[in-house]
């Protein structure tokens, strides 16, 4: 578990994280409760997966990622430019015979 998410929550360790990384930018709108550490944690890890996926496989070069917080309603976006995929190539390798 990152230190940061401990010592000052999911807000400044995802913040921290985004800017350590070429070419993401992170944007906050809400409130900044501490949530559940399990919550941050789960946020974090799902952000984190997402980040490192766009670079590595879709070789994005531009990420944003929002995290907004209101009224204990936690929402997590994250867009790149990366190549994506086809979806019907994917339905038909998941589903031959359709």
């Amino acid at each position: 578990m990152p230190d940061a998410i401990v010592r000052y929550g999911l807000k400044v360790a995802l913040e921290d994280f985004c800017h350590a990384i070429p070419g993401t930018r992170f944007q906050f709108l809400g409130e900044n409760p501490r949530l559940d550490n399990r919550l941050e944690v789960l946020i974090y890890r799902c952000a984190y997966e997402l980040i490192n996926n766009a670079v590595k496989h879709a070789h994005a070069t531009a990420i944003s990622v929002q995290l907004m917080v209101d009224d204990g309603i936690v929402s997590l976006t994250v867009q790149d430019n990366g190549i994506g995929f086809d979806p019907l190539r994917i339905m038909s390798i998941l589903l031959p015979n359709k």
